[in-house]
């Protein structure tokens, strides 16, 4: 089956409206897709000036609590830093898990 010179134009011209078709949606995409990465990337850019901004005030707190702290002991406050009390605190629970073990050994005895 042979077609004639114009129902291969003919052809031809739908294949062509039709690439061009698929072309205009691919480059759709694309600007759509540009568009979203350039908003992705300012909010990350905005993220990490934000995260800069508390790890500056963070740092101010710390700065500001050593201070504090110094300046208690100068005035002959007694200073219990958090590890110290995080490390009785554990102490304490520890303390607390052998004497409920010893409890139950005494329970089981009887």
């Amino acid at each position: 089956m042979v077609e004639s010179p114009s129902e291969q134009a003919k052809s031809s011209s739908e294949s062509r409206v039709g690439l061009e078709q698929q072309l205009a949606t691919a480059n759709s995409t694309v600007a759509i897709l540009q568009n979203e990465k350039a908003k992705l990337q300012q909010e990350v850019a905005e993220s990490k000036k934000e995260q800069d901004d508390l790890l500056m005030l963070l740092a101010d707190q710390d700065q500001k609590i050593l201070y504090l702290k110094s300046r208690l002991k100068e005035l002959g406050e007694s200073i219990e830093d958090e590890d110290d009390l995080d490390a009785r605190d554990q102490l304490e629970d520890e303390d607390e898990d052998d004497d409920d073990d010893e409890e139950e050994e005494d329970a089981d005895e009887d």
